[in-house]
């Protein structure tokens, strides 16, 4: 845990608050990525690849689904300080989208706090050896019973769909 002093004087402990939350209003997985429990268990890097939560739709059309806007809602059941940055860890760099949203859900509404059109140029170095690229999205600080990360897997490369190994929201405790 982290220690942050904030400008009002006021200090917080940091935690993931992702490894409390429910996911139970995220989009479904399919195949070997049809672990949603595991988008928030704290593992970034597994052994083998099947893990995770692999979207269906891409330009390939998995599991029978058309291309589009895919999202996993992290619902934290009561309302936190969220913090930066939130973080993506990606089944490998094919399934990095370039289309990222990030919503918070605040006094009975979703709001936008974050939005690219370029994410492949925010991927970190490999974490994996079978393929975890993260990347690091900036929310400022926000109050919010929820979070939504959506992603367009309409324009992924090769086999590429959106498939995401884990999902980090940094809170005040």
């Amino acid at each position: 845990n982290l220690l942050v002093d904030f400008e009002s004087g006021n200090q917080c402990t940091v935690v993931n608050a992702a490894l409390s939350a429910s996911l139970a209003e995220s989009d479904v997985g399919w195949g070997g990525g049809s672990f949603i429990n595991e988008v928030n268990d704290s593992l970034s890097c597994y052994g083998e690849w099947y893990h995770g939560l692999a979207f269906t739709g891409g330009p390939k059309g998995w599991a029978g689904e058309p291309c589009g806007w895919r999202q996993i809602t992290v619902d934290y059941g009561t309302e936190r300080t969220l913090l930066s940055p939130v973080t993506a860890y990606h089944h490998g760099a094919d399934h990095t989208p370039e289309q990222v949203r990030i919503e918070v859900f605040q006094d009975g509404q979703w709001r936008e706090v974050f939005a690219t059109d370029h994410g492949k140029s925010m991927m970190l170095p490999d974490v994996c050896p079978v393929g975890s690229i993260p990347v690091e999205h900036e929310i400022g600080t926000q109050r919010a019973s929820k979070l939504r990360y959506s992603l367009n897997n309409c324009d992924m490369p090769g086999d590429g769909h959106g498939w995401l190994y884990e999902l980090t929201t940094p809170a005040c405790e």
